[in-house]
């Protein structure tokens, strides 16, 4: 009877770790643009006054990223932490930036060499038009998370109850 119940409990296991790796799956960030802290928003727009900034964010760990800007590309890859790097080698200008890792993406406009203009506030920046794009993260790590406990239900419960020719109680089974 203890072989059964190691059984269960690597199976147990084995859907836990199958679980948690599609739950963190969708992690893609982007935290700074050169010295700009982003603060956790993603805005459809962004100003910085320097040239040449280093994008930083955070993805699954070791996940290849690509970073399409005007009709360019280059790629990176996260890191043992899951932090990434990219170097932006742009002058003055406006630029749309497209970051991607798996299926997540963020898209936004960058504005190099320019202060942000009077006219614009954070509200009308965080608002955004049907044209931007922000990173598709939270359904699927909720459907993941669910269908994860589900199945680990799904096993206990056969452990549990799927010994029909078998009288012992499930404390019989651990003790035996």
């Amino acid at each position: 009877m203890k072989f059964k119940l190691t059984t269960a409990l690597l199976a147990f296991s084995f859907v836990s770790f199958l679980a948690s790796s599609v739950i963190l799956a969708g992690s893609l960030k982007l935290t700074k643009i050169g010295a700009l802290d982003l603060g956790g928003k993603t805005y459809p727009e962004w100003w910085y006054t320097a040239i040449n900034p280093t994008l930083y964010g955070e993805a699954t760990t070791s996940s290849a990223l690509t970073v399409a800007y005007g009709d360019k590309s280059g790629t990176a890859t996260a890191d043992s932490a899951g932090k990434w790097s990219f170097v932006l080698p742009l002058d003055k200008g406006d630029y749309d930036i497209k970051i991607t890792s798996g299926s997540d993406s963020y898209a936004f406009k960058l504005h190099l060499g320019q202060s942000l203009p009077d006219s614009t506030s954070e509200t009308t920046q965080s608002t955004g038009g049907a044209d931007s794009e922000v990173p598709s993260t939270g359904v699927e790590q909720t459907v993941a998370l669910g269908l994860g406990i589900g199945v680990s239900l799904l096993a206990l419960y056969f452990y549990l109850y799927g010994h029909k020719d078998s009288k012992l109680t499930f404390e019989e089974q651990i003790n035996s």
